[in-house]
């Protein structure tokens, strides 16, 4: 199954709420007939979708780019309460948040570090709500790039194993192979390169589980690209 398909259950959006779209459109038609007929939540959905999958592909500037979008059509529909495809989103838009503020200085890393910083703060009220199953795993995650961002060594590798751990435990296969990637990310920053492959290997049989082909193979070229560095030590 496409990572395109999949995206939908997991964010909570059921096909069925494009109905005012004919199958015969692609995305960007029917995204064009909704904000042509003002339907703003519909709108939303599929800023949303798309920047999901843009996140999880790697183009991390159009999962931006849509969360400017989110942003605009959420202000327009007002409170969006506990949808799961709201939560997902705050989830990913911390994320998002924490990698830009890394990449950028100034006003520009001001802005994103805060982004990522109320999503830990939603995440934070989520999980003592609930006992943590269904958020434990997003608030360390998105802890751990919080201190990746600070450069807190211990605190964040902590956070990184306690999001693997505990999506494993509570069954969010694509979220664990997400934490995995994120912690070989933040290994190669550090360049120890023989854990980052091991990392990435995880997140490769998460990934496998999950269905999302084109982030197997995403994770097979990182481990092709390491295979050298680690002197055959693997």
């Amino acid at each position: 199954m496409a990572l395109n398909q999949l995206s939908f259950d997991l964010m909570g959006i059921k096909q069925n709420a494009f109905a005012p779209c004919v199958y015969d459109m692609t995305e960007e038609s029917c995204l064009a007939g909704v904000r042509q007929n003002n339907e703003i939540s519909i709108c939303r959905l599929i800023c949303l979708k798309r920047k999901y999958v843009s996140f999880f592909a790697g183009d991390l500037d159009t999962a931006a780019e849509m969360y400017d979008q989110c942003e605009k059509y959420t202000k327009l529909m007002g409170p969006t309460g506990r949808l799961v495809s709201a939560i997902v989103g705050m989830f990913i838009n911390g994320l998002i948040g924490f990698y830009f503020a890394r990449k950028y200085d100034g006003k520009d890393r001001e802005k994103w570090l805060l982004i990522g910083k109320d999503a830990i703060q939603s995440m934070r009220k989520w999980t003592a709500s609930c006992s943590g199953w269904n958020f434990s795993n997003k608030l360390y995650l998105l802890e751990a790039e919080k201190y990746f961002v600070e450069d807190e060594k211990e605190r964040a590798v902590a956070c990184f194993n306690a999001s693997i751990k505990a999506a494993r435990e509570h069954r969010f296969v694509h979220e664990e192979g997400l934490a995995e990637e994120k912690y070989a990310t933040y290994l190669l920053s550090k360049s120890n390169y023989e854990e980052a492959m091991r990392a990435f290997m995880n997140a490769k049989r998460c990934y496998e589980r999950w269905g999302a082909h084109i982030l197997v193979m995403r994770m097979e070229k990182a481990v092709g690209l390491l295979l050298p560095l680690c002197n055959g030590t693997m």
